[in-house]
C-alpha cells in the first residue's frame, strides 16, 4: 500500500467519522429538546401544585370548596361536581386533577379522583348493570385535559380510564377478600371464654 492509497483511506475514514459525528449531534439536539420540554412540563406542574396549595390555605370558602372536590365520594358529590365545573373555573379543576394524577395515571391514581363507592358503582360505558361515567361530560373533559400528552386522543383516554376502573375495582375486591379471610381464619370461640375461672 503506497502513500496515496493510505491518504485516500484516511480521507474516507475522516469523512465517515464526520458524518457519524453530525448524526450524533442531530440525535443529541433532538434529545435535548425533549429533555427541555419535559423539564418545562415538570416546572409547570410544580407551579400548578404550588398554586393549589396556596389556594387551599386561602380563606375564601368558595375557592376552598372547589379545591376539596376530589376525591368524589358519593353520587351527590359527583352530580354537584358536574354542575360546578364551568368554563371560568375549568382550568383550576384541570390543574388540580393533573396534580393528583401526575405521578402515574388512572391505573394507580383513580382513587384520588373518585371514591371507592363511585368506582364500584360505575364504569365508563354503563355496562353490566353499572352506572355510566360518560353521563358526566364536564368531569370527563377535566380529566381528559389533565391527562393530555403527546399522541393522546379521546379514545386512548377512555381506554386508560377503563383500565383505571378495572385496577381500582380489583384492588378493592382483593382487599375485601383478604379481610374476609382474616375473619375466617380467626377462631370463633376463644379459649378464655371456654375456661371457667376457679373460685374458692
Amino acid at each position: 500500500m503506497d502513500i496515496n492509497e493510505k491518504m485516500e483511506l484516511l480521507i474516507q475514514e475522516t469523512t465517515l467519522l464526520r458524518k457519524e459525528v453530525g448524526q450524533l449531534k442531530d440525535a443529541l439536539t433532538k434529545q435535548n429538546c425533549k429533555i427541555v420540554r419535559l423539564i418545562k412540563d415538570q416546572c409547570n406542574v410544580a407551579k400548578q401544585q404550588e398554586k393549589i396549595e396556596q389556594a387551599r390555605r386561602s380563606p375564601d370558602p368558595v375557592h376552598r370548596a372547589q379545591l376539596d372536590i376530589f376525591p368524589i365520594k358519593t353520587q351527590d358529590d359527583l352530580e354537584s361536581a358536574e354542575i360546578n365545573i364551568k368554563e371560568d373555573n375549568r382550568r383550576e379543576y384541570i390543574a388540580l386533577a393533573k396534580a393528583l394524577l401526575m405521578p402515574g395515571s388512572f391505573k394507580k391514581n383513580l382513587h384520588k379522583i373518585l371514591g371507592i363507592d363511585i368506582i364500584v358503582d360505575y364504569n365508563v360505558d354503563g355496562r353490566h348493570n353499572k352506572k355510566r361515567i360518560l353521563d358526566y361530560p364536564n368531569l370527563l373533559d377535566v380529566l381528559y385535559q389533565a391527562t393530555t400528552k403527546e399522541g393522546w386522543n379521546y379514545k386512548y383516554f377512555l381506554d386508560d380510564l377503563r383500565l383505571g376502573f378495572k385496577c381500582a375495582k380489583n384492588k378493592q375486591f382483593k382487599l375485601n377478600w383478604t379481610q374476609k379471610q382474616k375473619h375466617i381464619d380467626e377462631p370463633i370461640i376463644k379459649i378464655e371464654e371456654v375456661l371457667i375461672p376457679y373460685d374458692d
